[in-house]
């Protein structure tokens, strides 16, 4: 089963869906945060934009 850590460049404000770019999100690094654990930082590969995004340890998608 592949593995891909990509997200599509959906909201600007996280769960909206409006923003218009739509570009691919590239995972790039991952950073400790005390409260939120290891978040992935992701950067839209269309405008650039940054942003962190917390990981489910157990979560499985269907692809």
């Amino acid at each position: 089963m592949p593995h891909c850590l990509y997200l599509k460049h959906l909201g600007i404000v996280p769960g909206d869906r409006a923003n218009p770019c739509k570009g691919l999100m590239k995972p790039i690094t991952i950073v400790y945060s005390s409260k939120k654990g290891y978040p992935l930082v992701h950067q839209c590969t269309k405008c650039g934009h940054l942003s962190r995004n917390k990981v489910a340890m157990d979560c499985t998608q269907e692809d």
